[in-house]
């Protein structure tokens, strides 16, 4: 009977480069996704503030898309 010494090689690290830019792409797209808002035709659109004064009537938003502040 023969015995095959196979080993697994080691996984190492990653380095930390990669790691930050994996955790920067998935920051910006939930950055793009949460501010991003699209009014469809014939709508007007407020915005809601859970961390301010609640809904904003003072300002509102035609039809299109539009860019917004996420954390506002």
């Amino acid at each position: 009977m023969t015995e095959n010494n196979f080993e697994m090689p080691q996984m190492g690290a990653w380095p930390k480069k990669t790691v930050y830019t994996i955790i920067g792409v998935i920051l910006v797209i939930f950055f793009l996704v949460k501010s991003t808002i699209t009014i469809d035709s014939g709508y007007a659109g407020v915005i809601y503030k859970p961390f301010a004064k609640g809904v904003d009537t003072k300002t509102t938003y035609g039809e299109g898309f539009h860019l917004d502040r996420p954390m506002e």
